[in-house]
């Protein structure tokens, strides 16, 4: 009883022994304390091995998380320091490498350049409207990261809009400072497009990096939209530890559906409606006239009913053009279901930094103000049968 499991197995011993020694020796005596010690080994020990084993896997399971988040604290460290302008040498090399593209001149031959100190020549070109992204890639999508020999690339820029037709003729230009222009400019709200830049090295883990943080200057001409062909020129310098670009000239294969390869690289992502009228569920979007009811949030998610549960603002860093902290970021998260991975979330990163300031607004989404901030929308949820959450960032919402 003092000692736990530790008891069970020599209570059962001594037990079988003393009765076997009793048998032998009728006088010795202690037969029930025998029995009992017998019976009490047995029935603890019931319930002291699941429970030891229990014990044993969750420690084994929190030594491996632990693991896990200095691993990935290690990886954001890394991916921090080699985006940062303080720490990295800006000035222009002899490969063509440039963050002043004032003067420089596109070279009339195909994409080439550099992913991470590698090589870099695309051997596909695409455009898909669904996703309203471009993205140049040296790999083959079926093929496994184990199974590739050489290093591959992929360069993705997202925009704002997925009519292909919009780009024909256009000219998008962003500035190391974070500027943009867009010539003709017409209802095109200039914003920055959002860069993903990953690579695959043999014998190494593939890498990635994405978003706001990282600081490039482009210039992209598009020419004529013509039998699903976007035809274009690139000029795109990564400021990283390895001064990554690709430069020259493409033809976009424009891709009116996802094909199979861009589905399972986009795992989870959601594909526009066709049918965009509102439903007798209360979905649309034209929110002019909609009254948000006097009830506790809920909706669905992926056909689902989603309650929530749990509403939370998340306060985290926010950071300038040259990554400078410049004060807090908020984000909005709601969420159904108590365990870690949530059974359905959405997270809604806030333009505004101040939790103070934050009291009494409204915000919109689209916004009139060509400056807002654009809000960064993370839809997850749990598929049948899966232990943890499918995310997916949402790029169309109002």
């Amino acid at each position: 009883m003092i000692f736990g499991f530790l008891g069970t197995i020599p209570g059962i011993i001594c037990g079988l022994k003393a009765h076997s020694q009793i048998k032998r020796q009728p006088d010795l005596g202690g037969k029930a304390l025998a029995t009992a010690g017998l019976i009490l080994g047995g029935v603890l020990s019931v319930i002291w091995i699941p429970l030891t084993y229990i014990l044993v896997i969750a420690t084994i399971s929190g030594f491996h998380r632990v693991a896990v988040i200095k691993e990935a604290q290690v990886e954001t460290r890394k991916v921090e320091g080699q985006y940062n302008p303080e720490n990295l040498d800006t000035t222009p090399d002899g490969s063509g490498w440039t963050l002043d593209l004032e003067d420089v001149s596109i070279p009339d031959k195909p994409v080439a350049g550099r992913v991470q100190g590698v090589p870099f020549t695309p051997k596909e070109t695409e455009f898909a409207p669904v996703f309203s992204t471009i993205e140049f890639r040296n790999d083959d999508p079926g093929q496994s990261a184990a199974a590739r020999r050489e290093a591959s690339g992929t360069f993705t820029l997202r925009f704002d809009e997925d009519d292909p037709a919009l780009y024909s003729g256009r000219t998008f230009i962003v500035r190391k400072d974070g500027s943009v222009s867009i010539q003709p400019q017409g209802t095109w709200v200039p914003r920055k497009p959002w860069l993903r830049m990953s690579w695959t090295i043999p014998g190494e883990r593939p890498s990635f990096s994405a978003g706001d943080n990282i600081t490039y200057a482009m210039r992209l001409e598009f020419g004529e939209l013509k039998d699903d062909k976007l035809p274009g020129r690139i000029y795109l310098c990564v400021l990283d530890r390895k001064k990554s670009f690709i430069r020259g000239t493409f033809v976009a294969n424009v891709k009116s559906d996802p094909s199979t390869a861009v589905r399972r690289r986009m795992r989870g992502s959601i594909i526009p409606p066709k049918d965009v009228a509102p439903d007798a569920a209360g979905w649309t979007l034209e929110l002019a006239d909609v009254a948000i009811p006097d009830a506790p949030a809920a909706g669905r998610i992926h056909g689902n009913a989603f309650n929530v549960e749990q509403a939370r603002v998340r306060v985290g860093d926010a950071f300038d053009q040259t990554h400078k902290r410049v004060g807090d970021a908020l984000s909005l998260e709601l969420r159904e279901g108590r365990d870690f991975f949530a059974d359905r979330e959405i997270s809604i990163s806030l333009s505004e930094r101040s939790l103070a300031r934050l009291s009494g607004q409204t915000m919109r989404w689209p916004s009139n103000d060509p400056n807002e901030h654009r809000p960064l929308v993370l839809m997850g949820w749990k598929e049948a049968g899966r232990r943890f959450t499918e995310h997916a960032m949402i790029d169309k919402f109002v």
